[in-house]
């Protein structure tokens, strides 16, 4: 009886802290099974895995930066397609649901015929979700990430990026 109890207890208070984002999963599901789409899935142990060893073979100091910033990804959720056709319309409504959950809109860069969306989701400074959207002419890509990244590592990493 302790057992079953146990088991319950376990399932009902872990549940809140592996849930997704309901519009990230809606449209994921929805597109996941065209053809040539990739879709991946990735648990944050895996991606700590290959941060660790993408990182002893760093060149630079701001390859060094992001991976250490790849780290302190919990999750991440990709879908991306050659041929994966979205209309605008979707994207416009997916960032509105994002935006109902809780989600702000960091930056919208546009540039010949290419678009990247940077969808952020901040609780107590600590920025926990990412989501970003790349829509290329007829190239797609979403990628969720569920992270524990603070505003200024980010900033870091983009000044030493642009250092060069």
């Amino acid at each position: 009886m302790k057992n079953i109890l146990f088991a319950v207890l376990l399932s009902t208070i872990s549940t809140p802290f592996f849930a997704q984002v309901e519009a990230i999963d809606d449209f994921y599901a929805k597109h996941k099974r065209g053809e040539d789409v990739v879709s991946l899935n990735l648990p944050g142990f895996l991606i700590r895995l290959g941060a660790s060893i993408a990182s002893l073979e760093a060149d630079d100091e701001a390859e060094r930066v992001a991976l250490e910033i790849v780290k302190d990804v919990r999750r991440a959720k990709i879908l991306t397609g050659e041929n994966l056709r979205v209309r605008r319309s979707e994207i416009q409504e997916l960032i509105g649901d994002l935006e109902s959950e809780g989600f702000e809109e960091l930056m919208t860069v546009r540039s010949e015929g290419s678009t990247v969306n940077i969808i952020i989701r901040e609780r107590k400074d600590i920025i926990r979700n990412i989501v970003l959207i790349v829509n290329d002419d007829g190239e797609f890509s979403l990628i969720s990430l569920k992270t524990r990244l603070y505003l200024e590592d980010l900033t870091y990493l983009i000044n030493k990026s642009i250092e060069g």
